[in-house]
């Protein structure tokens, strides 16, 4: 809101957004963890930075698969595990 060339983007449903920050946050957490399976998992990307969620992203896709040529050129790339991980070993531990 301080920022003049971005306020304009905050809409009445932004700030109503905001308001209900705390149930969605519940909502979504509920529904992660009713939902997460180690033969399914939600991976979350967790990042401020659209440049660095998405490398990031990419990394982790990429390791999923086993393609030509990988790892030949180039060393093993690692996601860093403060930004992907796994839904259960993210999460704060919660009585839900």
């Amino acid at each position: 809101m301080k920022n003049n060339l971005k306020k304009w983007k905050f809409s009445p449903v932004d700030e109503k957004g905001q308001q209900l920050w705390e149930k969605f946050t519940y909502y979504k957490e509920q529904m992660f963890s009713r939902t997460h399976h180690s033969f399914s998992p939600w991976i979350i990307v967790k990042s401020n930075d659209k440049k660095t969620a998405r490398l990031e992203s990419m990394k982790y896709l990429l390791s999923q698969f086993e393609y030509e040529g990988k790892g030949s050129n180039h060393p093993a790339i690692f996601t860093d595990p403060n930004i992907v991980d796994r839904f259960f070993r993210m999460v704060k531990q919660n009585d839900i």
